[in-house]
């Protein structure tokens, strides 16, 4: 069994508390690939009219504006710890009309969850949350409730490949999507192979809660050019009054981080909502 950081690349025989070559924590993950499980053995098939109706359905990908999707679309997330992946993923079930389920595999179902949860203002009943779990258990559950859409954080903890994400959509009748979150090297790049960003319908780019289109396979919003670049906020600067005022924070997001996302969203023409919520960070306070 072997652990490698996906931030230096150093490799370890065990798991390490945190990397010993760059210091950084959570960034360590498990090689290889996941046991075989029963739902890879099951048969894709689809008929002529179901494909093009698959390909003519688009629609706007909810929480991402000027991002379209179509039906049985594999949507990527890749970004550096800390930037909001997690964030517009959740954003992104939320928005989703219909059953939809987190597969938290980094975090693990529990009050920090929770308080992730709360503060983006999640409280939908068909909203499910599940932890470590196998391919086939998360099949089941996903069949059982008659998902909709389902985000896995992260693909490379969980053991995902691209593939497999495919093989998913095509067997389960009611999966519409897969919000597939990445982890990326000190490079930026995906960690692991090219293959995810391959397969991938949309890729997204997070840093600094802002999101970037690097790639889709679906037309723009009607009336927009192809080459006009795709840049959104993931979050509105809104701060919740139950934060602590010693440690100002959003879903992990320093001062620093809100004042870029509210400055984007200024020059863009728009105006955030509450922008006077934005203070002064407390001397001392960490400015990101």
């Amino acid at each position: 069994m072997v652990w490698r950081c996906f931030q230096c690349g150093d490799s370890y025989d065990d798991r390490p508390a945190f990397c010993a070559g760059c210091g950084q924590t959570g960034s360590v993950y498990q090689l290889g690939r996941r046991a075989r499980a029963e739902i890879d053995g099951a048969l894709e098939i689809a008929t002529a009219a179901d494909l093009v109706r698959q390909a003519d359905h688009v629609e706007q990908l909810a929480g991402c504006p000027g991002v379209m999707v179509g039906g049985q679309a594999l949507v990527v997330l890749a970004g550096p710890p800390g930037s909001g992946k997690s964030s517009l993923a959740t954003r992104i079930l939320d928005g989703t009309p219909g059953p939809v389920m987190y597969v938290s595999v980094e975090e693990a179902p529990g009050p920090s969850l929770g308080q992730r949860l709360a503060r983006l203002g999640v409280r939908r009943p068909d909203f499910f949350v599940i932890g470590w779990g196998d391919a086939d258990q998360v099949a089941a559950v996903l069949r059982q409730r008659r998902c909709v859409a389902v985000a896995i954080d992260s693909v490379q903890v969980a053991h995902w490949h691209a593939r497999e994400l495919r093989h998913l959509l095509a067997v389960l009748p009611s999966l519409r999507l897969i919000v597939a979150v990445s982890q990326v090297n000190k490079k930026g790049e995906i960690a692991g192979t090219n293959e995810l960003l391959h397969e991938a319908d949309v890729a997204l780019e997070v840093v600094d809660l802002q999101a970037r289109l690097v790639k889709t396979r679906f037309s723009p919003v009607q009336g927009e050019s192809n080459d006009k670049p795709v840049v959104f906020p993931v979050l509105l600067p809104v701060l919740p009054s139950a934060l602590p005022s010693d440690e100002v924070r959003l879903q992990g997001a320093t001062v620093r981080q809100l004042r870029v996302v509210r400055n984007a969203l200024v020059s863009s023409g728009s105006q955030p909502h509450r922008d006077a919520s934005l203070p002064e960070p407390p001397v001392g306070a960490d400015r990101g």
